[in-house]
């Protein structure tokens, strides 16, 4: 059923489940010149292939290097003549040196299968990282957390749990964030509050989570800030967690048993004072589906040291992509109302970064034609509503470009990364980087979305079929990796 769909759609898994509806042709900046990351297993260079299952990371450090992080498997030559096998999934690091504009060799990081890199900067310099790994794909072995941060030598500590727990099944999704004074506090999904009956049934069974790295070096007591009753059955996922001058603020998707992985019903958000762990407010709802696929991977936030907070979704229907904008000012508790900054085939897998001076800078998938797909970008001025004009950051590289992350670094300068896949390739085979984006937040374009005609009975049951084909692609993906399936 699933297959039948997504042909009717005529896209590849990697186009996301997009029309080729257009609302505007993207600005045709040249960007500078990208970076492709070489993998190093042992003493050797290895073929790769990069997971489109979680998202890359690169940060930006205050002395003009950086990091990036990325999820891979590694091409295993057999026989002669013989296709490759694949490894586990592994994290692997690479470092850029600024002297010599070089990144180093990406090698994997601690853990027999790892996934799902998170990370931050503190005001050192220092890089604190979170992932989740695996002993072994058994069904009996679950996801865990582990932290690892640099040394001043260049290398890495080694790894230690973080909120460990025999009754946590699958640790995943984490997102770490840092505080004005260089605190750590981390929220992500786990399954400790569920029966064993639903922990063994399916890794989305679970709720959100946050715990604060204490002095010691240790995770303090996690506290849930999800609802989970007798009455509600109801899953957490994919929290965003961010600071804010003296509080922290949530953000996360709730999905109910009726709907499944096919849509998150709502999105909430909760606040606490910085110092207060058990100072969580009661859930609130941010904003609900209503005829739309919202949620999960759907969804991103970021905030800046100046206590800005953004953040950017999707609303996806059968044929096209709404993106939208809401902050939440400094000290306030009201959201500001949803501006529409993009529509059309474009703006899945949405990745933002707020400059210091509060610029935002979103970056997503963009069809450009037919089933090309490309890496988007556009950036909002403090205080607008609407984006400058787009650009496709990606133009004249072949195959397809997408799933990216950005980051800012100390000088404004603009960090994008992202998944290379060669054309008639199944499967991103690279992981590029480029350094000094160009996306111009001013002049504001006004984006229009149109609204799409009512459909006759048999066009709307095969528009929901498709929706479910798309929505499981998107969203069941990742809980089938961390399960091994």
């Amino acid at each position: 059923m699933k297959r039948r769909a997504l042909n009717r759609l005529g896209l590849t898994i990697f186009a996301l489940a997009f029309t080729v509806l257009q609302f505007g042709p993207a600005h045709a900046a040249v960007q500078p010149s990208f970076d492709t990351i070489r993998v190093q297993d042992g003493d050797v260079a290895r073929l790769y292939q990069a997971s489109i299952l979680w998202t890359p990371l690169v940060l930006p450090l205050p002395d003009g290097s950086a990091w990036s992080f990325f999820t891979a498997q590694l091409k295993l030559p057999t026989e002669p003549g013989a296709d490759p096998t694949l490894s586990n999934f592994k994290v692997f690091a690479s470092r850029f040196d600024p002297a010599s504009a070089t990144w180093s060799p990406a090698t994997a990081l601690p853990g027999e299968i790892s996934f799902g890199p998170t990370g931050v900067v503190d005001s050192q310099g220092t890089v604190h990282l979170v992932y989740t790994i695996r002993a072994n794909l058994d069904p009996a072995s679950f996801g865990s957390m582990v932290y690892i941060k640099t040394t001043p030598e260049g290398g890495w500590t080694g790894p230690t749990l973080v909120a460990a727990s025999e009754t946590a099944g699958h640790q995943l999704s984490p997102d770490l964030a840092i505080d004005a004074n260089d605190g750590l506090h981390i929220a992500w999904q786990d399954q400790r509050s569920v029966t064993d009956e639903q922990r063994a049934a399916d890794a989305s069974n679970a709720d959100v989570f946050v715990s604060d790295l204490n002095p010691d070096g240790t995770w303090s007591e996690p506290v849930q800030l999800s609802e989970r009753t007798a009455e509600s059955v109801s899953n957490s996922s994919r929290p965003k967690l961010l600071a804010d001058g003296e509080r922290l603020v949530a953000v996360w998707s709730i999905y109910s048993p009726e709907i499944g992985l096919e849509s998150a019903t709502h999105i909430e958000w909760s606040t606490r004072p910085v110092s207060d762990a058990a100072g969580w407010g009661e859930p609130q709802m941010m904003f609900d589906q209503g005829e739309t696929l919202i949620g999960g991977r759907f969804l991103d936030a970021e905030a800046n040291a100046g206590g800005d907070i953004a953040v950017v979704y999707g609303r996806r229907t059968a044929t096209e992509n709404q993106l939208y904008l809401q902050r939440l000012p400094s000290g306030t508790s009201e959201w500001s109302e949803p501006s529409l900054i993009a529509a059309g085939n474009r703006g899945s897998y949405p990745n933002i970064a707020l400059g210091g001076d509060g610029a935002l800078y979103i970056v997503y998938n963009l069809v450009d034609s037919g089933l090309s797909v490309q890496v988007g970008a556009i950036s909002v001025a403090p205080g607008e509503t609407s984006a400058g004009a787009e650009v496709a950051l990606t133009i004249g590289e072949e195959g397809q470009q997408g799933i990216a992350a950005v980051s800012v670094g100390a000088t404004g300068r603009v960090w994008v990364m992202y998944l290379h896949e060669l054309p008639g390739k199944p499967s991103p085979t690279e992981a590029r980087v480029l350094r000094g984006a160009l996306v111009e937040s001013l002049p504001v374009v006004a984006v229009e979305a149109e609204i799409p005609a009512a459909a006759t009975p048999e066009a709307e049951a095969t528009q929901k079929a498709d929706l479910r084909a798309i929505a499981h692609t998107l969203y069941g993906q990742t809980v089938a990796a961390s399960r091994g399936q």
